[in-house]
């Protein structure tokens, strides 16, 4: 149970040191005229999320049972990570062909 507290208390902490770095990074790259606009698009967005959520979650758990709504949230929130952006890493081979000229010779 101890273990169940503390990781809950890691997530939460990790969390909210998260959100606001966030924040801070995409209103840095957003234009002076627009931040207004992009506050209130995130503020009205989360608070539509947060109730479609809430009701979807709902009606799941009152179909399905509510162990089995929080065991789905749970595999969709172990899924999240495969929706990151990726990069395409290339073999050693190809980086070397297209290196410029002088770093091809070997001495």
């Amino acid at each position: 149970m101890e273990v169940a507290q503390q990781s809950g208390l890691g997530l939460v902490t990790c969390c909210d040191l998260f959100n606001p770095v966030l924040a801070t990074y995409r209103l840095d790259r957003t234009d002076p005229d627009r931040v207004a606009r992009t506050l209130s698009a995130w503020s009205v967005s989360s608070s539509a999320a947060i109730a479609a959520l809430t009701a979807v979650w709902g009606l799941l758990a009152a179909v399905t049972g509510p162990r089995t709504a929080i065991a789905i949230a749970g595999v969709l929130l172990l899924a999240t990570p495969l929706l990151l952006p990726r990069q395409d890493h290339t073999s050693p081979q190809e980086s070397v062909d297209q290196a410029p000229r002088e770093r091809r010779t070997l001495a």
